[in-house]
């Protein structure tokens, strides 16, 4: 018996019934068994079919490509599009953290970022005022610096702008935050005449003033403090004063420090200063064009970024990393050391890569690709979305977009989602997210770029594509992709689609140059689809349930199957249709458009065009969840309904 407790005010009513057979509308189905007539299989559970489609067959509940059912039978009707970007990382100017879990990164425009120890992600900021440095004596306890005399502090719950006491001016340049406590915070100005604000816990207050452009702020102790300045010069507090101390040898542009009284300096040239409470010694690290801005880490393992990153293991300096720009901003979070290399820049064409080195090695962790062409999309949730390009994978969400797995060079074409544990994408390799990440699982062979993925379960994949000239398939055989020997010669297959393990399409371009082909798996073999009428090369197939399958391609091609016959679609689309997506009463279609792209829906009688993009490249795939449509093509185009 299955019983529901029902709720009516004071008064509790049990209502029971039998439980459900398998097949039975609320009784379990595929892999075990197949639902009823008019019953979908949803989540292992039989579900009741929301009615017809027209007169174009009956229509099961709408599915997207992740085999998981909308709540409502459609896409929300959009108010609007919303084009995303990459998150601009170029920005960054200094980075902070207390662990590995919880890290922030300030830079231009007052921009805020957060690492949560999976991905970095905006946050709201109180100023647009440009912010320089940031440092904090706890994950609560946390100050971030700027323009505009700009000091932010972080409580663990929020940001707010300090109102610092009118003398202390308000068009100052502070380029430098550091402290030993949250009872003893310095900050430096820098510009023609300098000064260095102290907090005491209490108040802000100057505690030294007299000197020009202030390049570097430590704090050993509360009474020994460092501020390096112009050509090297510096000057020391001792907890009664600031004094001159003994210049360094060359422009300091970082510092760090140990009690007693010891201080390496980051400097220009390749160069590296070191002073032992005496005397400064010079070290040359690195190249003549290194141009070290950034240094941390402990005595035992120091580092220094320019064009290359180098360690320091208590008695040598060793290269470990070599970088593309040599505009960096370092830091360590917890037991992990990060570098952002292609940051504090306003270039269009500068590319941001972030680097990790977790134990003993480093690794690329982010990558922003130059020109990228979105190829191929799986919404992931409501406000979210895995987006395939020529370089790897980023993840999208309402406040933008920033990578998720990179391997430069080695495209992907399409990308799947059965669940939340489980996706593919591929093309000329195969990725496999786990739940957690991305992680690369082989290339394809030489020669063969695979368009289409789909499955039914976490062990039953398929995926098409061509090599030589000739359509190919795959299939997963535990974790190891195996070619598919016994399907039907074609030219190409471009893409593939299921309603369920035993009813599968895949299609393509024919044995026959420029005309669609179709393939079909009725779970023991593959055959030609049967019946299918004439089209042009074909490149999308989407739908609903085994008797409601779509396709479409070339010239604006498109035909229906409902379970016995296919019927040609009459469309107004002349360019050649790259995706479909079949859900609620629609059918959505992207779509070549005057240089640019466009979406369309289709109610069953009348198409209509709903988005459209002008000279900025076309549209190749899409994808949808409950209430939000997402669309990626050429030029960095990723697009999202709301």
């Amino acid at each position: 018996m299955r019983c529901w407790l029902l709720m009516y005010g004071v008064v509790a009513l049990t209502a029971c019934s039998s439980s459900p057979k398998q097949g039975e509308p609320g009784g379990s189905c595929f892999p075990n068994s197949t639902c009823q007539r008019g019953v979908a299989c949803v989540d292992g559970t039989c579900r009741q079919r929301d009615g017809g489609f027209g007169d174009l067959g009956n229509y099961i509940e709408p599915f997207g490509r992740d085999g998981g059912p909308t709540t409502d039978g459609s896409v929300a009707n959009p108010t609007g599009y919303q084009t995303l970007a990459h998150i601009d990382y170029r920005m960054i100017t200094a980075a902070w953290g207390s662990s590995n879990k919880a890290a922030w990164a300030v830079g231009r425009g007052g921009r805020l970022f957060f690492y949560d120890g999976r991905s970095w992600a905006p946050q709201q900021s109180p100023t647009t005022r440009d912010l320089w440095g940031i440092w904090g004596s706890g994950p609560s306890d946390i100050y971030a610096v700027g323009a505009s005399s700009t000091i932010l502090h972080y409580d663990g719950s929020a940001w707010t702008q300090i109102t610092l006491p009118a003398a202390l001016g308000s068009s100052s340049l502070l380029k430098g935050v550091h402290g030993t406590g949250a009872n003893d915070v310095w900050v430096i100005s820098s510009g023609s005449s300098d000064s260095v604000l102290h907090f005491d816990g209490t108040s802000w207050t100057i505690s030294g003033s007299g000197w020009t452009n202030s390049l570097a702020l430590f704090a050993i102790a509360p009474n020994d403090v460092w501020v390096t300045y112009g050509a090297g010069e510096m000057i020391h507090y001792d907890g009664f004063g600031w004094t001159a101390a003994i210049s360094a040898p060359g422009t300091i542009n970082a510092l760090w420090g140990q009690p007693p009284a010891k201080l390496i300096g980051a400097g220009s040239g390749g160069n590296i200063h070191t002073f032992d409470g005496t005397k400064w010694s010079t070290a040359r690290v690195g190249t003549s064009s290194d141009n070290f801005t950034e240094i941390w880490g402990r005595a035992d393992q120091l580092f220094v970024a320019a064009r290359s990153v180098y360690r320091f293991d208590g008695n040598n300096w060793q290269s470990e990393l070599t970088l593309a720009t040599g505009s960096v901003v370092g830091g360590q979070f917890g037991d992990e050391h990060w570098v952002f290399d292609g940051v504090r820049t306003t270039s269009s064409a500068t590319e941001v890569t972030m680097h990790r080195r977790t134990g003993s090695s480093w690794s690329l962790v982010n990558q922003v690709a130059k020109g990228a062409t979105y190829t191929a999309v799986a919404a992931d949730g409501s406000n979210a979305a895995w987006v395939a390009h020529s370089d790897g994978i980023v993840r999208c969400e309402s406040f933008g977009c920033q990578s998720a797995y990179v391997r430069p060079s080695k495209a992907l074409w399409a990308i799947h989602r059965l669940n939340k544990d489980v996706s593919w994408a591929v093309g000329t390799h195969f990725a496999l997210f786990d739940g957690t990440q991305w992680i690369w699982q082989a290339d394809a062979p030489a020669g063969t770029t695979l368009f289409g993925v789909w499955g039914a379960s976490a062990s039953q994949y398929w995926s098409v594509g061509t090599a030589s000239s000739a359509g190919v398939m795959y299939t997963l055989n535990g974790s190891t992709w195996v070619q598919e020997a016994a399907i039907p010669p074609v030219r190409q297959l471009r893409a593939i689609w299921g309603a369920d393990a035993s009813h599968i399409w895949a299609v393509g371009e024919s044995s026959t140059a420029g005309v669609g082909g179709v393939l079909f798996y009725d779970g023991k073999l593959w055959s030609r689809a049967l019946g299918v009428p004439q089209l042009s090369r074909l490149h999308a197939v989407h739908g609903g349930s085994e008797t409601d399958v779509w396709v479409a391609g070339e010239q604006g091609s498109v035909a229906h199957f409902n379970g016995s016959t296919w019927q040609v679609v009459t469309t107004p689309i002349t360019g050649t249709i790259w995706s479909l997506f079949r859900q609620g009463n629609l059918l959505y279609a992207i779509s070549d458009s005057s240089g640019g792209g466009a979406l369309h829906s289709f109610d069953g009688a009348n198409w209509k065009e709903l988005y459209s993009t002008i000279a900025a490249g076309r549209f190749y795939d899409l994808d949808a969840s409950a209430d939000t449509l997402w669309m990626v093509g050429a030029s960095k185009q990723i697009v999202r309904s709301f």
